[in-house]
């Protein structure tokens, strides 16, 4: 355990961060302390800070790309000399958070007044009931208000427009313009942006603000209709 120390050591406290390092292990008592504040705890407070800052640069592009500008911000934070910083914050962090979910749950019960979930005991809004809502729960809401949501909705924004461009070119194609491809086009859009206002829906469905996309069903529902209407009158032509 000593060895396996001494190598995380070596490998996370860069240049001359090393002393910081052991003064930092040196405060806990034994081995499995040491694991667990020294590596374990820092580590989760890095990777969500990591996810977090790779979701907001590369909201667009798939998990690949994520994943690979996370490994570069991780890369980028240990070769810098940054970890000894993330060990300070991770005992911090966990208390804040501690307290944070602390007060969170005393005023959903506040104004709730003890509704939310299902009789039984629980808390509004945490575990157990239907709408129940537990600390991963509320961690995982409290980065899709910051980062899902408002990106899901810009995605889907650029969508509509994209859809709206197919239907303009089925009401009125041009020359050299194939309408079969187009309506295959609008129904391809479609499908993805059907996605994207569900994915939207699980991010916002905690708090119960499922009509916000209700405008966006209503603006597919009428291309859908001036689609229909376009392809019957050609077939009638």
């Amino acid at each position: 355990m000593v060895d396996v120390l001494d190598v995380l050591v070596s490998f996370l406290c860069q240049g001359n961060s090393g002393s910081t390092c052991q003064q930092f292990i040196s405060q806990y008592p034994d081995t499995l302390n040491q694991l667990f504040f020294f590596f374990f705890f820092p580590t989760i407070l890095i990777i969500l800070f990591i996810t977090v800052l790779a979701v907001a640069v590369t909201d667009r592009l798939g998990v690949s790309y994520k994943l690979l500008l996370g490994v570069a911000f991780y890369m980028f934070i240990i070769l810098s000399g940054w970890y000894p910083a993330f060990l300070w914050l991770s005992t911090l962090w966990y208390i804040g958070i501690i307290i944070i979910l602390g007060i969170y749950v005393f005023f959903k019960k506040l104004i709730r007044g003890g509704g939310g979930g299902k009789s039984g005991g629980t808390l509004p809004g945490i575990g157990g009931g239907k709408g129940g809502l537990g600390v991963g729960g509320m961690l995982r809401h409290g980065a899709k208000q910051v980062i899902g949501k408002k990106g899901t909705e810009k995605a889907i924004e650029a969508g509509l427009r994209v859809l709206e461009s197919h239907a303009n070119n089925i009401e009125n194609p041009a020359a050299n313009t194939d309408v079969g491809t187009a309506i295959a086009m609008y129904e391809a859009t479609k499908r993805g942006l059907e996605t994207n206002i569900k994915q939207l829906e699980e991010e916002i469905g905690y708090i119960g603000e499922k009509t916000i996309t209700q405008k966006y069903w209503d603006r597919i529902t009428a291309l859908d209709k001036r689609v229909q209407k376009a392809r019957s009158g050609k077939k009638a032509a």
